[in-house]
């Protein structure tokens, strides 16, 4: 198989201006869409968060039909994978002082999807990061390009059983994964952090509590502390590229503990497959 293109601005090529304020201060926003059967699954869904992000950090947005087209010209040669949309300021402004009018640049990319896609979704080892997420609520939710935190937290995983890090605040509450989001099951009731103060608001979290409601599963977004985790009964943790992974054990410092895959893990896995399976988002 050819190798899918890097569009950048809607040419292809694999160089940008060492300008662009993506490269030198992080300005910039970006989604990772998992391509299947052909298909970018919850691909508005990434564009309403991009928009969002967009909005937010004041940066025009180019438009979902754009992005659309070249996000399917960059995996035109393959069915499978992962499309990474990356979205700059573009180049202009004084050091942290932006453009007045920004021209943004928009890189798109196609991937190869993770080797362990399969492996995780038996069940993952958990392990408690020391790097802890700066409180900002202007960046609450969205995924921007600064990702220093998450690189830090992923370089202490030593371990390759680890399957995932977890990571607090700076105040000690429970946010995400380095990569997922977070939820438990306690009696009846699916928890998972409250993130309006730091961490991505995640495609596949949307969806999971979609579904919870759906199924008339009562669910709670709060701040949660870590010691919360060790009443819970099952845990699991999501992303758009995985799905569901089931939490069957976590080391947390001095603590390890364990679960058994649970019902409500095993059913949201189950309603995950028939979804990539009939398209329906």
């Amino acid at each position: 198989m050819n190798a899918s293109p890097v569009l950048i601005n809607g040419q292809p090529g694999h160089t940008i201006e060492i300008t662009d304020r993506g490269f030198q201060y992080g300005d910039g926003l970006f989604e990772t869409i998992l391509l299947h059967q052909n298909r970018l699954v919850f691909f508005d869904r990434h564009m309403n968060r991009l928009q969002q992000g967009c909005s937010r950090l004041g940066i025009p947005y180019p438009g979902t039909e754009l992005l659309y087209n070249e996000a399917m010209v960059v995996a035109q040669s393959t069915t499978e994978g992962v499309v990474k949309i990356l979205l700059t300021r573009g180049s202009g402004g004084r050091g942290y002082n932006v453009p007045i009018e920004p021209k943004p640049n928009r890189v798109i990319s196609w991937h190869p999807l993770p080797a362990n896609v399969a492996a995780v979704c038996n069940g993952i080892t958990l392990q408690l990061c020391q790097t802890a997420l700066s409180i900002q609520p202007l960046l609450a939710g969205i995924k921007h390009c600064n990702r220093l935190e998450q690189i830090l937290a992923s370089r202490e995983l030593r371990d390759p059983s680890i399957g995932e890090g977890l990571m607090l605040d700076t105040e000690g509450f429970v946010v995400e994964g380095i990569r997922t989001n977070l939820f438990f099951r306690k009696s009846n009731t699916l928890y998972t952090p409250q993130l309006d103060r730091c961490g991505v608001e995640g495609i596949a979290k949307a969806w999971i509590l979609e579904q919870a409601a759906n199924a008339g599963v009562e669910t709670c977004e709060k701040r949660i502390r870590l010691e919360a985790l060790f009443q819970a009964e099952e845990i699991f943790v999501t992303n758009s590229i995985y799905g569901v992974m089931p939490v069957v054990q976590f080391h947390g410092g001095v603590a390890t503990v364990g679960w058994p895959v649970g019902a409500m893990t095993l059913s949201f896995q189950e309603a995950w497959e028939a979804c990539l399976l009939s398209g329906a988002e």
